[in-house]
């Protein structure tokens, strides 16, 4: 905690500067997982809260969308039924989902829609607006699918593959909604745990590069491990501001990264003075 705290006060540098820097980077670890921790809190909540949207979706939809979506078979990526070319639009969500079988018209179905999934001969076509006004259309090889088929089943869909059967149900979505409710919280944690610890590191050395030249431009006088430990230390205001802000879903203001360069270059200048300024036997 002590850590935690003096980061965020310039003379703490002082103390700090000539110890281990096993010391160091232990604490570099505590405060990665205590991040980690909160931000894994913070999403998993999203999450959760996503979840019943899912089931209520499932219980709504399901059963109507078995009605509306015709059977369907393909085998290795040709399309063998339906013979008819299928189109579903959602008007509301400016979508579309379609069946084509005749290549020659899979140009102006893209075209007839902003968003689209369509399946056609021996590939999946995506097509989705971006914020730009423009479109981008991924494709999906499936010629390697030797079986795929769909058919409306009482509350659902089956989905027949070559090894395996699928019903997918409401209360299919709800079992998997509560095995996937218990991995949640423990999989956000170890993605941030991960990410923190190879992406606190990679900052730590490139910003040492800032840490030496600021050491050269006040004539400190600080070795390298001391800059390291400083640098460690420093990481603390502008990533604590970072997770503050993703905590109250601030996480996208414009040009933070500028924010947050600033902010721990501030701290490695003002480390490095107040170590320079303190006592030699300071440790």
């Amino acid at each position: 905690m002590t850590g935690l705290l003096g980061g965020f006060i310039p003379q703490f540098y002082a103390k700090i500067n000539r110890q281990s820097l096993g010391k160091s980077f232990g604490f570099l670890f505590v405060f990665v997982c205590i991040i980690s921790v909160l931000l894994a809190v913070r999403f998993s909540i999203v999450v959760f809260g996503m979840l019943p949207n899912l089931q209520s979706w499932a219980e709504d939809n399901l059963a109507q969308l078995s009605k509306e979506v015709p059977a369907m078979e393909m085998r290795n990526g040709e399309i063998i039924a339906p013979r008819q070319a299928f189109l579903k639009v959602w008007e509301k969500e400016r979508a579309a989902f379609a069946i084509e079988p005749d290549p020659a018209r899979v140009q102006s179905v893209l075209d007839a829609h902003e968003n689209i999934v369509l399946i056609t001969q021996k590939q999946v076509l995506v097509k989705a607006r971006r914020a730009a006004g423009t479109s981008e259309i991924r494709s999906y090889d499936v010629s390697g699918t030797k079986l795929f088929k769909l058919e409306s089943i009482a509350q659902g869909v089956k989905i027949s593959l070559e090894a395996k059967v699928i019903e997918l149900t409401p209360r299919l979505v709800k079992r998997w909604i509560r095995i996937i409710s218990m991995f949640i919280l423990p999989g956000m944690m170890l993605v941030f745990l991960c990410w923190f610890s190879v992406a606190k590191p990679v900052q730590l050395l490139f910003f040492s590069l800032v840490s030496l030249l600021a050491n050269a431009v006040l004539k400190a006088q600080r070795s390298y491990p001391e800059l390291l430990n400083i640098g460690i230390y420093a990481l603390v205001p502008p990533t604590t501001l970072a997770v503050l802000l993703a905590l109250v879903g601030l996480d996208r203001i414009p040009f933070f990264g500028l924010v947050f360069i600033v902010l721990y270059s501030t701290y490695l200048v003002l480390g490095i003075k107040a170590a320079s300024a303190a006592p030699s036997s300071a440790a």
